[in-house]
């Protein structure tokens, strides 16, 4: 059986009853090591018994963010040059082969992906794709310089660190690209059940969500500068709609334009048009 070489990591909260990732490194055969909380561990050991249980020293903080930066210690303090962190709702690993994307082993999967990482010595970050990303049959077998998200591994003497309050993955791959460290992401991909942030919405609630929104401090994607709020979303989406208009109906356009005219030029060129005629 292949496994992989480096520590498997898998942090998780009040998913005893559904934690699908694992669930599928369990049938796959492959070990790690299970991140809870003190008072979720005999939950979570009733339901994997076979799996080794990791409790923080913390509990409640509403991310998971300082559990991620807990686990690089933890490897780290173990003399591992890399580890693997993998979210607690994946469904299961596939590889693409010819436009397909086939079931396969976690293990032979993560150890190919360690395989190639350790041929190079400047990747920092590298880990498998999201299913919903392999659809080109023409997909390379691997791309440089994007986002690695929900299965990953990272390099432990990394200076950067998981931090913020959202959307920790990003912040972390924008530091170590800054950096001029290269990172990776493999052919295989994962599929994933929905996002582990349940328990930072329940804590925060929407209002500071979008708070975070307006204010430019909630991003969403690798784009340079703040987010836009909502009424330049709502501006750009009525300036593509206008602009779709006009290309399917320019003569509604044409007509919509001449209604905004003001009224007395709409008057005075009715009465040019009627001493033109007369004449």
């Amino acid at each position: 059986m292949i496994l992989p070489k480096y520590p498997i990591y898998v942090p998780s909260k009040g998913r005893y009853k559904n934690c699908l990732t694992a669930r599928f490194l369990t049938e796959d055969g492959v070990p790690f090591y299970l991140v809870v909380e003190e008072q979720e561990r005999d939950l979570y050991a009733e339901k994997f018994p076979t799996a080794q249980i990791l409790v923080l020293p913390f509990s409640n903080l509403g991310s998971v963010i300082p559990a991620r930066n807990w686990i690089k210690e933890h490897a780290t303090a173990l003399g591992h040059l890399r580890h693997w962190q993998l979210d607690d709702n994946i469904l299961r690993v596939r590889r693409f082969w010819k436009g397909k994307r086939i079931p396969c082993s976690s293990g032979v999967a993560l150890a190919a992906t360690e395989d190639f990482t350790d041929r190079y010595e400047n990747v920092a970050v590298a880990g498998l794709n999201y299913q919903m990303f392999a659809i080109n049959g023409k997909m390379p077998p691997f791309c440089l310089n994007v986002h690695v998200y929900s299965c990953t591994l990272v390099l432990n003497s990394l200076p950067n660190k998981w931090r913020g309050r959202y959307n920790e993955d990003t912040d972390l791959c924008l530091q170590v690209l800054a950096d001029v460290v290269y990172y990776s992401r493999q052919r295989f991909s994962c599929r994933e059940n929905d996002d582990n942030e349940h328990e930072r919405w329940k804590h925060e609630g929407a209002l500071r969500w979008r708070r975070a929104i307006k204010n430019g401090t909630f991003t969403r994607t690798l784009m340079a500068g703040r987010c836009r709020n909502k009424a330049e979303i709502q501006a750009t989406a009525a300036r593509r709609k206008r602009r779709v208009e006009e290309i399917r109906y320019p003569f509604n356009t044409e007509i919509r334009r001449r209604a905004k005219r003001p009224k007395t030029e709409r008057i005075w060129n009715y009465a040019r048009a009627k001493a033109r005629e007369s004449c």
